[in-house]
Order: C-alpha cells, then sequence, then structure tokens
C-alpha cells in the first residue's frame, strides 16, 4: 500500500471573471485552513469546489458581485468552516 500525502490549496484572486473548478480526493484535503481562509473578490465569481473522503476542511472568504457557487463534501469528520458572502 503506499501512502498519500493531502491536497492543500490555498487561493487569494482578486479581479473579474474568476472559474475555480476542483476535486480532491482522498482524506485530509486543504482548501484554506482554521485560521487563513482562502479569498476571492471581484466580480462574476464561478466555483464548484467537491471534497470526496474523511477529514477534508473547506474556509473561503467571498467578497463581490453575482458568486455562483457548489461545495461539495462526501464523506465523514467534514469540515466547512467558513464561506462568506457579501
Amino acid at each position: 500500500m503506499s501512502a498519500m500525502a493531502a491536497n492543500k490549496i490555498y487561493v487569494t484572486q482578486a479581479g473579474a471573471s474568476l472559474v475555480f473548478d476542483v476535486l480532491q480526493d482522498g482524506d485530509g484535503n486543504k482548501i484554506g485552513n482554521s485560521t487563513t481562509a482562502s479569498t476571492a473578490s471581484g466580480s462574476a465569481t464561478n466555483f464548484n469546489i467537491d471534497q470526496v473522503g474523511d477529514s477534508n476542511l473547506i474556509t473561503f472568504d467571498i467578497e463581490g458581485d453575482n458568486f455562483t457557487g457548489v461545495f461539495s463534501l462526501t464523506g465523514n469528520s467534514l469540515s466547512l468552516i467558513h464561506i462568506s458572502e457579501p
């Protein structure tokens, strides 16, 4: 059996027309963390974040107009700590 490291993604985006489409498959994946959220500011933000596995985490601050997003977490011990939008 091979061990796989968890994925960690930190995003700081400013500007218009962000398209962010991520699939994290496995355990212990993170987008942001409990002390530092990923951020997006600007107009026309479009998200599709899927996490499949156990002990995954998403923290995200969204500022701007026209936000469209899907956050999907599947598994055990999941955390959607902070999603904020104006």
